[in-house]
């Protein structure tokens, strides 16, 4: 499934990245990362942000983690198992929330959105 998602997605996140890696952040949320191969992608390209992100998956958290061990283990990269709309976060300490093809699995967009 991992080379499904990452050839499937792969024209709109090349698209994500593109936005993100022409402007500065300093902390990035990507929701529902699989793979974590987009996270790796902008971690590449930018060496000032540090991007967390949160999946539900045990087999997309295992293989992300395995895709970004080394900024894992530099700091740049954090990654949570768990769902986002039960995961606390504080207000607005983000400065850019994405998600790639996931709101069809999201229980109550709106609220999803709020949260967002």
């Amino acid at each position: 499934m991992s080379s499904i998602f990452n050839v499937g997605n792969k024209q709109i996140n090349d698209f994500v990245k593109q936005q993100i890696i022409t402007t500065h952040y300093g902390l990035i949320l990507e929701i529902a990362y699989g793979t974590g191969k987009l996270i790796k992608e902008i971690a590449d390209y930018n060496n000032s942000t540090t991007i967390e992100g949160i999946d539900l998956s045990d087999t997309m958290f295992k293989t992300a983690v395995r895709n970004n061990k080394k900024y894992i283990n530099n700091g740049k990269v954090i990654l949570r198992k768990g769902d986002f709309d039960q995961t606390y976060f504080l207000d607005n300490c983000f400065d850019l929330v994405y998600t790639v093809n996931t709101v069809y699995f999201w229980s109550d967009p709106l609220k999803t959105l709020k949260k967002i």
